[in-house]
Formats: C-alpha cells, structure tokens, sequence
C-alpha cells in the first residue's frame, strides 16, 4: 500500500516540475528558439531515463522502493519549492533594478 501512495506523490511532484519546467523555458527563451530549446531539453531527458533506471534499480537492492519513491517525491517537491522562491526573488530583483534604471534615466533628463 505504502508503495502505491509513493508512486502517487512521486507523480504528482512530477508533474510539478514538469510544468515549472516548460515555463520557465517558455517565459525565458527567445521565440524563435523556443523549438530547439524544448527538443535539446526533451532529448537530454530521454537519455537520462535509462541511467535513472539503472541507479534506481541498484539502489532498489539495498533500499526498498516505498522510501525510494518517497525520497524522490520530497526532493521533487523541495526543489519545485526552492526554485519558485528563487525565481519570485529574481523577479524582485529584476523588477528593483528596472525601477532604479528609470529612475536614473528620469534624474538624467532633468
């Protein structure tokens, strides 16, 4: 049972970090290189999987698969948090520094 629920919140955290993914490759990449950065994107993924297999697997000997499935789920989460409390900050930042650069525009013309 316990395996099962795992698997549950490792897809739901999933699924979390896949759409934080594809927006933030959306809102931070040129138009027209949209396609490409999504194709190298998709083929990196793909060719990682296996070696994510294999280390799972290995590591499923010694582990069982209910905290493995946990463990990655929380990560998942954890990082799907951290990375939108940075980009929150970054956006703050960039917002601070284009107020500052109106600004010095605005004393420049006086």
């Amino acid at each position: 049972m316990l395996v099962y629920l795992s698997g549950i919140c490792f897809g739901i955290s999933n699924v979390f970090v896949s759409v934080s993914n594809a927006t933030l490759i959306q809102v931070h990449t040129p138009k027209e290189l949209i396609g490409r950065v999504f194709s190298i994107f998709s083929s990196v993924g793909n060719l990682i999987a296996p070696l994510s297999l294999v280390v799972v697997g290995i590591i499923g000997q010694v582990i069982s698969l209910a905290i493995i499935f946990c463990s990655l789920g929380l990560l998942m989460g954890s990082l799907s948090l951290i990375t939108s409390l940075a980009l929150k900050r970054a956006e703050h930042i960039r917002e601070t520094d284009e107020d500052s650069s109106r600004t010095t525009e605005i004393n420049a013309t006086i």
